[in-house]
């Protein structure tokens, strides 16, 4: 089993919180957004927590920060912008895979037009990586900041991800002659009162008319080739670690014990 733990932190200082996570749900690569600590102070929290090995792994991401339980040698960096990052991990006795650590531009300084273009340009840059790398087995984990049904998620040049794994395995849909390879996200059954305590990872009451209230932003993608290592309940947003209640009374986060986002969990039997 390979355990990925994300987490927005909003610049929190969540250091021995996540150490914590880390060690009740057996993580084995750790990717942090607006993290805004020292590294080292994250991996020697984790490595404090009977799970030792935990490395900074390479990356140019100013946003992002990941730490895993691997030799470094076993990572390949592919990619880095100031918002995703891709690396190639070839871990021992287990086939490799794509990992693509992301934290989008939020909505109060980006267009739903500029995240739109954005995720165009991320799906090229993937699908780019994928050909060198000769496989699909990629998947994408981190804060996106759109929701699952926005153009950027499901548009067709952009990331392509569907609600329905039946509709993924197909691989692939062709618009206008085009092919585009699908990712499954099953972040759509976390979103709503049927989830659990909380109804999704980001809580916002705007002020106009239009508001979700509940937002999804916090995402994990597969594509089909790794949907066989993923199965229902592999995907899980966090609402407690360790007893420390991460939201309030009515499900959304607490900011006094955690972020203002909540981390999510994702398991592929590799």
């Amino acid at each position: 089993m390979l355990t990925f733990l994300f987490w927005n932190l909003h610049g929190k200082p969540l250091v021995d919180l996540v150490a914590d996570a880390v060690e009740e749900h057996d993580a084995d690569i750790v990717i942090l957004a607006e993290w805004g600590r020292d590294k080292y102070q994250f991996v020697d929290a984790m490595n404090r927590t009977g799970h030792p090995g935990f490395l900074p792994a390479p990356i140019l991401a100013k946003n992002l920060f990941i730490a895993a339980r691997f030799d470094p040698d076993f990572c390949m960096p592919r990619h880095d912008s100031s918002r995703f990052s891709i690396h190639s991990w070839n871990l021992p006795a287990r086939q490799e895979i794509t990992v693509v650590a992301t934290h989008l531009p939020g909505k109060m300084y980006w267009s739903d037009n500029d995240q739109m273009l954005e995720c165009t340009h991320l799906a090229k840059t993937i699908r780019h990586w994928e050909e060198r790398a000769g496989h699909t087995r990629t998947i994408m984990i981190g804060d996106f900041n759109m929701n699952p049904f926005e153009p950027g998620m499901v548009g067709a040049i952009g990331l392509n991800a569907t609600m329905a794994r039946r509709v993924a395995e197909r691989g692939h849909r062709t618009v206008q002659a085009e092919r585009y390879p699908f990712f499954y996200n099953p972040m759509w059954n976390l979103f709503g009162d049927a989830a659990g305590d909380t109804c999704g990872t980001y809580y916002y009451d705007s002020p106009g008319h239009v508001s979700y209230f509940w937002n999804v932003f916090d995402q994990v993608l597969l594509r089909p080739e790794l949907l066989p290592f993923f199965h229902p309940g592999h995907a899980r947003v966090l609402t407690e670690i360790k007893q420390t209640k991460l939201i309030k009374g009515d499900g959304r986060p607490d900011e006094t014990t955690g972020s203002d986002h909540l981390p999510l969990i994702a398991r592929l039997s590799l």
